[in-house]
């Protein structure tokens, strides 16, 4: 085995929020920055053109803990 064995797979889920009041690229790495540091969420893509953030995450991450980060922010998760 060595070095190279196999690696358990991962799975993950992606799940995406409409967020209200990014405005700029620094919005979005502010979400995105929060949300990194969320144990079990591998990656974030924010847009504040579109208003959405999608999160690639573990099953075990909730989307309670999600929409937390993003109000930590300063944000507004929308229904």
């Amino acid at each position: 085995m060595g070095l190279f064995s196999k690696k358990k797979e991962e799975t993950l889920v992606e799940k995406t929020f409409k967020v209200k009041g990014m405005m700029c690229s620094h919005c979005e790495m502010t979400v995105k920055t929060k949300l990194m540091a969320v144990p079990g969420v591998k990656d974030v893509s924010a847009s504040s053109v579109l208003g959405k953030v999608c999160v690639t995450a573990t099953p075990e991450v909730t989307d309670e803990a999600i929409k937390d980060a993003i109000t930590a922010t300063g944000y507004t998760v929308l229904a």
